[in-house]
């Protein structure tokens, strides 16, 4: 039997019928009730958008579903009092159980859903894997066990940098390696993902190729700029974390320079020394390798 097509005089008139239709069954405006992870928190204008996250398998296929809720900030902000939250960024990185009602926005023919109340529950699946991940490391002696300083290496003349051409921190990175000629060090690039699931393979592969390499650098920086903890979790992998530690104790140091000061990733607590940013260890570089010219006067 065939089935029978609507007709319509136009998208309006479209989408309003299935407003109309979703109300009548009770999925326009129905309340909902779920736990998720933070991700990250953004205001605009009047409005407070919380990004929530979760992994799940499908056919045998890794998936993450990415949602973003919505708050007015009169409510936000109730909701934050009734959580003593400092700010608003203390939501990010922890499970919540939130409550709302789904509603059909008709300009985009897409839903919503209005968050009205807010309920702790503990660390979020991210947290929880990167310290199952950080335990199993320290069981098997990869951890950096001590902090080091950039003087503690001769100057830094070669650097192999493991990021994405079109990472926002790789600009960051260059513009703040402010060494002058015929000093500055020479710099190459081992393109890799920096976010989603071909992250790992993409810099396990990166680390591979330096090795290979007849050029000997006398540092590996892994870096890309600031995102949410759903882009960033895709390091957090324990084949990745001991390749790092690996690759300090074999080849040479590896510097990480991934996000911002607040963002920790697996790769942070292995790597001979953490950055805060791509611009951080830029300077960094850029200082080691003008106090050596400025003690020494030449390499």
């Amino acid at each position: 039997m065939e089935e029978a097509t609507l007709e319509f005089k136009d998208l309006e008139n479209m989408l309003e019928h299935i407003k109309s239709v979703l109300t009548s069954v009770g999925l326009n405006n129905l309340r909902v009730k779920f736990p998720a992870d933070v991700t990250n928190i953004t205001v605009r204008g009047s409005y407070v958008y919380i990004s929530v996250s979760q992994d799940y398998e499908e056919r045998g296929t890794k998936r993450r579903i990415d949602l973003s809720m919505i708050s007015g900030k009169p409510a936000f902000a109730r909701m934050g009092r009734q959580l003593a939250l400092k700010s608003s960024s203390d939501l990010k990185g922890k499970k919540w159980l939130f409550e709302g009602t789904l509603s059909f926005y008709k300009p985009r023919a897409s839903f919503s859903i209005w968050i009205d109340t807010i309920a702790p529950i503990g660390e979020s699946d991210i947290t929880a894997r990167r310290r199952e991940i950080y335990l199993a490391l320290k069981a098997q002696n990869a951890l950096r066990i001590e902090e080091h300083d950039l003087g503690e290496l001769p100057p830094i003349k070669r650097i192999a940098v493991v990021s994405s051409s079109t990472a926002a921190g790789l600009g960051d990175f260059f513009s703040n390696l402010s060494v002058d000629y015929p000093y500055k060090p020479v710099v190459h690039l081992y393109e890799s993902y920096m976010q989603g699931n071909r992250t790992v393979p993409g810099v396990l592969s990166a680390l591979k190729k330096i090795t290979s390499c007849p050029v000997k650098y006398d540092v590996v920086v892994l870096t890309r700029g600031g995102g949410s903890a759903s882009d960033l979790m895709y390091f957090d992998s324990l084949d990745l974390g001991i390749a790092i530690s690996d690759f300090n104790k074999n080849y040479c140091p590896v510097l990480s320079a991934i996000g911002h000061e607040r963002d920790f990733t697996i790769p942070d607590f292995v790597a001979w020394k953490r950055f805060d940013t791509p611009t951080a260890v830029a300077r960094g570089i850029s200082e080691q390798v003008t106090e050596y010219v400025s003690s020494l006067g030449e390499f």
